[in-house]
């Protein structure tokens, strides 16, 4: 018996519902600082259960979140617990004894999965980028800054699409374009390139979640060079009037 088998490959393309956080924002800065404190809670519960004092040393929080600094966690962790030197000389963040440590219902709505998951695109994103050096710029925004620094025109224009080209399809502007695009008004209509870069295929089998560039305006000189051109043999070079409504002393004149 002879068996056919078929290599069958299936593309699909996700529909984000939420944006991937954008390095160096705001929100990315509050997803950071409420995974800490999740971090922070879920060990003093751990102490309270061991019937020890509640605390964490302040090398180890350090060591699992090394992007923020001291003097932010003194700031941020103040209505929870003191920093404290120990007996070996150590630092201790100990919890402080009118803390109510939350439920753990609470500290899963602070981080959720769906965070977690925007959180990591992002991180994936970051490494693509410096992966390829590009690690100034993280929106294509910011790409006109850096043609001027380039040396010569046929090296920027190669370097500049290529970067553009990148930054376009990072996770954090892939998924904001999306939910952009859907959740607009009338008054607001963004159009996305449906083909092209975006498409994670390569082929034409995917979507392009890359946002088209807007048309220009047309500017006043140009709506009036338009209705010259389609009034046709109306007019007369040198003058919009119409011969039918000039006087023979000025159809003169023009003539």
């Amino acid at each position: 018996m002879i068996k056919l088998s078929y290599n069958i490959t299936a593309y699909s393309v996700q529909e984000p519902h939420m944006e991937v956080m954008s390095p160096g924002t705001k929100g990315l800065q509050t997803y950071i600082m409420n995974r800490l404190l999740v971090y922070m809670y879920r060990e003093f519960r751990a102490g309270e259960k061991r019937g020890s004092l509640p605390c964490i040393r302040a090398d180890e929080l350090s060591a699992q979140f090394p992007n923020i600094s001291e003097p932010f966690l003194r700031k941020r962790l103040k209505h929870c617990a003191d920093l404290q030197k120990g007996s070996n000389g150590l630092l201790f963040w100990v919890m402080r004894r009118n803390f109510r440590i939350p439920l753990e219902e609470e500290l899963r709505r602070m981080v959720t999965p769906e965070n977690v998951c925007a959180y990591e695109s992002m991180q994936a994103g970051l490494y693509r980028l410096k992966h390829l050096g590009i690690t100034r710029l993280t929106l294509p925004t910011g790409l006109s800054s850096a043609m001027n620094q380039l040396p010569y025109e046929a090296i920027a224009l190669a370097a500049a699409s290529h970067i553009e080209r990148e930054l376009q399809i990072t996770p954090w502007n892939l998924s904001s374009n999306f939910v952009a695009c859907t959740n607009q008004d009338r008054e607001n209509i963004e159009r996305l390139e449906i083909t092209g870069v975006g498409d994670p295929s390569g082929r034409g089998l995917g979507f392009s979640y890359v946002r088209t560039a807007p048309k220009a305006p047309i500017s006043n000189a140009m709506v009036k060079k338009k209705i010259t051109v389609g009034r046709g043999g109306s007019t007369v070079t040198g003058t919009d009037a119409d011969l039918r409504r000039l006087s023979m002393e000025a159809a003169r004149e023009v003539c």
